[in-house]
């Protein structure tokens, strides 16, 4: 669960990657995908957060199913990224951590210098989470920072089966960090084959076949 290289002002900070959906649409285990680069997408949402948190793990409906990285088992099976939200802020929690930076595995374009200007924004009295927000307001709870003060809510939502990240929180209790349209590609997540392909042929573009790496899956 630890990292050797860290930022000394984020160790207040678990990064919790979710790897624990049913992958349906996809029709095998998304998080094994390999990139162009190499690795899978496990392994590189896991890379990603090296050197910024010193506490990392991922949150899985099936142990083994990120490959050899950390692990927690989803607690609220098919409850969605709800579910493993609420999951990572009680193992947080329980390690007396005070935020979870929530991130799904499968947003191959995500970068490190945006995770790091989001875990730098001032976190204000009575505020349990700080969202990406496009400029017509499409939420991005997917990439988002919460606080374990939050678990209240989240129950809530999940006893009366609100499965809504969106709304699990009240408004009153949410900060936003907008983003430009530029940077809408950061949160492209990869569902389906088609989107996989999609993802595929557009970075073969910018990793030529001879300058690829051999994965490791």
């Amino acid at each position: 669960m630890r990292s050797e290289r860290v930022s000394p002002s984020f160790q207040n900070v678990l990064g919790a990657l979710l790897a624990g959906g049913l992958s349906s649409r996809m029709g095998r285990n998304k998080a094994l995908l390999p990139t162009p680069e190499g690795p899978s997408f496990a392994d590189r949402s896991w890379a990603l957060l090296d050197g910024l948190l010193e506490h990392r793990v991922f949150v899985v409906r099936d142990s083994g199913s990120v490959g050899n990285h950390p692990c927690i088992r989803d607690a609220c099976a098919r409850s969605g990224p709800l579910g493993g939200l609420w999951t990572a802020l009680r193992f947080a929690r329980f390690h007396g951590l005070s935020f979870v930076l929530l991130l799904a595995c499968d947003m191959p374009n995500m970068t490190a210098s945006f995770l790091r200007r989001l875990l730098a924004e001032p976190w204000k009295e009575g505020i349990l989470s700080i969202t990406p927000r496009s400029p017509d307001g499409w939420e991005q709870g997917l990439a988002a920072l919460y606080h374990v003060a939050a678990l209240p809510f989240l129950a809530e939502a999940l006893d009366q089966s609100r499965l809504s990240l969106r709304y699990a929180i009240p408004s009153v209790h949410k900060a936003f960090l907008p983003f430009a349209e530029e940077d809408a590609s950061l949160f492209f997540n990869v569902n389906t084959p088609e989107e996989y392909s999609a993802f595929l042929s557009s970075q073969s573009r910018m990793y030529p076949t001879n300058s690829l790496i051999k994965g490791r899956n």
